[in-house]
């Protein structure tokens, strides 16, 4: 997203830590049925199996699926619009809007879009159809894939034009997209596109475009003016404005743009095919394909803003009511997969400031089908769990292993907004959190078990110091694997990435940090700064003192002579904000601490959304989940443009000191930067190495001796960039791993009856879910579970197992 100060990229999962509490709505119910609710009447109750009622917590800020990718949104979107591609429950890759290709019943690929490969990472050298190929992916959209009105009539077919449509919103820059950096990421010349078209809409007169022309005239010329200056591979001259809204001349060079035009292909003479060409090979690009950010939309959508929606959905379900609140969906049965939904209503229900007992009580009175046991919930731990956790009391409660999700990080704030208005107390914020001595001091200073215990406390061992949930490591384990990973005896082994980032930290620490101290459950950072980098405390302790004394730096300090940090936390959350205090306030006691934590509750939590968004803070804390299944789905979220700069400040400050092009550091620019300090050239010097450094591995350019980039020299470069990222230069601190260490469920819904993968929409896409009439029993959720592993070993050993029976595989039947 381009616009600064008022939106930032969630991308994928990404979402604010006040959403981290996923319980619901409405008053609660008084429980009487003759006295208080007993576990036995739960297991009497009776539920109807085709309404599901659920609870959320995040209002919708968006109904556009090219604007957004807020998981808040994403959890009535992905069920009101079809995707390109899905996940079933046992992990198998399908087509949505696109019929499953070469992964339907009749093929034997892994991939909807290109066939098996003979060869691993090798790029093709001709384009037969029946050679792997992964910068190139092919589509045809399903004959019955089609938009509906919320009466559940047919308006027309889903056409390629309707991925088009997706691109001229996203790349749009005065649009704000949510997505745009995941279209950057893969798709053959974004940028040069994007710049273009951009510019052609905001000044079409100036640009030599019908100055009469508005509306979805205007963007179809732009959007074709763009697109052939491109395909022409000339350099192009043309009008844009800057930061200040001058307009100025610029160029972009034709030895800039790459050979093929733009990524996105479609044919006029057949408007159900759809290529992606892409930047650069890769082998993982159909997980992207699973999220919402290459979803069609509708022809209407592209000139609205984020809002919405319009009256056109392709989805399994429709809305009945969305406009409060509570909310309703209802079965599209003309969906392209209705036969596979049984539970026809689904009902969501709003609560602002909920407990950690809330969904709980709210399931006991009958009001929603499910909810999570919560360690914090005291009197829901004792009644369904009981003493011993590896044998819950209530039969009712299956357990499984978490799936790894969201990776929380300290995010520090290189430039608060508010300093841009001349708020001194922001601008010295942001001046010492530049300094990496003060960066330092917080990572090894701070004691993230005083917060994080709060979901582990149930699970760790007694008297332990350190939370098992704590994260060392950004990128989340069991999501990037090297199947030809090379371990420590030279022996080939399917290797998490994680490993490499291991081995790295203890690299570059001369192994003063063991390997396996970076393992969650431990704590390699909280008073370790001698290990990682020489330094006592004290010395960085002296060193920030220093910084702050040099009159040079002007910083502003508190009557007590210290720095303050803002930390803004949520009024809707209640339950979790005194153990954020807690932790403040043991880093605020270090002694002759020059720094001090201010952990301050906003009015409402839409104040505090607005806050975060526009980056009017000092600290805080985000969780990411992956977009595809590669390291630079996290790792760029701290490029000086990726996808946390609007909360991490890195794309406001370089605007300060190097311009719009960012190209290099300019200290006769930068002394007028109300953030310039001592601190600021070698700030801006760290932050591009790493940006660069990223940006080369993503692209191909860390190779082994042969010239090819292998996925184990990939693996290792990134690593080392991720290990300087939090150990070196302490851009980001990882924080914790949210789920329980093993979480309880009391539920309706039958397990493993969704879709099954740490990326994408499936997981939250509900209408392949069965319900139960009643709570299953400890040992009919064994059976169901076995079941379904069984199922999924037969997939393992040959994965078209059940494809011939399942409408997701069907093979388009030729007329």
């Amino acid at each position: 997203m381009s616009q600064l100060n008022n939106k930032n990229k969630y991308r994928g999962l990404a979402f604010l830590l006040a959403a981290s509490l996923v319980v619901s709505s409405a008053s609660i119910a008084v429980v009487s049925c003759g006295g208080a609710i007993t576990l036995d009447k739960i297991l009497q109750r009776r539920r109807d199996t085709t309404k599901l009622t659920l609870a959320y917590n995040t209002p919708v800020e968006s109904w556009n699926t090219a604007h957004s990718q807020n998981q808040g949104d994403s959890e009535f979107l992905a069920n009101l619009y079809a995707g390109a591609l899905g996940i079933d429950e046992y992990g198998r890759t399908y087509g949505d809007v696109f019929t499953s290709g070469y992964a339907d019943e009749n093929g034997d690929s892994p991939y909807v879009g290109n066939p098996k490969p003979e060869t691993k990472l090798t790029v093709a050298e001709d384009e037969g159809a029946s050679t792997f190929d992964p910068s190139v992916w092919k589509y045809e959209i399903r004959d019955n894939a089609k938009w509906y009105k919320k009466d559940g009539s047919e308006i027309r077919n889903i056409k390629s034009s309707d991925f088009v449509n997706t691109a001229k919103y996203v790349l749009d820059k005065s649009k704000g997209s949510d997505l745009t950096m995941l279209w950057e990421t893969f798709i053959l010349n974004v940028k040069p596109v994007s710049a273009l078209y951009s510019a052609y809409l905001d000044l079409p007169k100036e640009n030599g475009l019908d100055e009469k022309l508005t509306g979805e005239e205007l963007i179809s010329a732009a959007w074709e003016k763009a697109i052939k200056a491109v395909e022409a591979k000339q350099d192009v001259a043309y009008k844009s404005k800057d930061s200040d809204g001058k307009v100025e001349s610029r160029t972009i060079n034709g030895d800039d743009i790459s050979d093929g035009g733009f990524g996105l292909k479609t044919f006029a003479d057949d408007d159900k095919k759809v290529e992606f060409h892409l930047s650069k090979p890769s082998t993982y690009f159909e997980t992207v394909l699973t999220y919402g950010s290459f979803t069609p939309i509708f022809s209407a959508n592209v000139d609205k803003l984020e809002n919405g929606p319009i009256d056109a959905y392709s989805g399994a379900y429709l809305p009945d009511s969305i406009d409060g609140d509570n909310k309703k969906l209802v079965k599209n049965e003309k969906y392209h997969f209705a036969s596979k939904t049984s539970i026809k209503e689904i009902n969501w229900k709003y609560l602002a400031n909920p407990s950690s007992s809330t969904a709980r009580q709210m399931f006991e009175a009958g009001e929603i089908d499910a909810f999570g046991v919560k360690q914090t919930d005291e009197k829901g731990w004792s009644t369904y769990i009981g003493s011993n956790s590896l044998d819950p009391s209530f039969t009712g409660v299956f357990s499984t292993e978490p799936v790894e999700d969201f990776s929380f990080g300290i995010i520090y704030n290189f430039f608060n907004s508010a300093g841009s208005e001349g708020n001194k107390k922001a601008t010295s914020a942001s001046k010492v959190l530049q300094l990496t001595a003060a960066r330092e001091l917080l990572a090894t200073g701070i004691n993230r078990t005083d917060f994080v215990k709060y979901y582990s406390e149930k699970f760790d061992e007694p008297n332990t110091k350190v939370s098992k949930n704590i994260r060392n490591i950004y990128t989340s384990p069991n999501f990037a694997i090297n199947p030809e990973g090379i371990d420590a005896k030279g022996e080939v082994i399917a290797k998490d990435y994680t490993e490499y980032v291991k081995e790295q930290v203890e690299t570059i620490t001369e192994s003063k940090v063991k390997a396996a101290d970076v393992n969650e459950g431990n704590d390699p950072l909280y008073e370790n700064s001698e290990n990682l980098n020489g330094k006592t405390r004290g010395q960085l302790v002296k060193e920030v003192r220093d910084f702050i004394d040099n009159e040079t730096n002007k910083i502003q300090k508190t009557s007590d002579g210290k720095v303050e940090l803002v930390w803004l936390l949520s009024p809707d959350n209640g339950p979790i904000n005194p153990y954020l205090v807690s932790m403040f306030d043991r880093f605020n006691g270090i002694t002759d601490n020059p720094l001090k934590i201010n952990g301050v509750v906003t009015n409402t939590q839409q104040e505090w959304t607005k806050k975060m968004r526009a980056g009017e803070f000092d600290l805080m804390s985000s969780g990411w989940g992956p977009d595809y299944a590669d390291p630079y789905s996290y790792l760029a979220t701290y490029k000086i443009d990726g996808d946390y700069s609007a909360y991490s400040g890195t794309r406001r400050l370089t605007d300060t000191v190097a311009g719009k092009d960012k190209k290099e550091y300019n200290e006769s620019l930068a002394k007028d930067s109300p953030v310039y300090s001592t601190a600021t050239k070698e700030f801006y010097e760290t932050l591009s190495k790493y940006d660069e450094a990223v940006e080369q591995i993503d692209l191909g350019e860390t190779v082994s001796d042969d010239g090819v980039q292998t996925t184990e020299n990939r693996y290792k470069a990134f690593a080392q960039q991720e290990v300087n990222l939090i150990y070196k230069d302490f851009l980001m601190t990882p924080f914790y791993n949210r789920n329980q260490y093993k979480e309880y469920k009391v539920s309706y819904v039958k397990p493993y009856t969704y879709g099954n993968a740490i990326f994408g929409l499936s997981s939250g896409r509900l209408f392949t879910q069965q319900k139960s009439s009643s709570i299953a029993t400890k040992e009919e959720y064994v059976y169901q579970i076995e079941q379904y592993k069984l199922v999924k070993e037969a997939i393992a050993a040959r994965p078209s197992t059940g494809k011939s029976s399942n409408i997701f595989y069907q093979a388009k039947k030729n007329n």
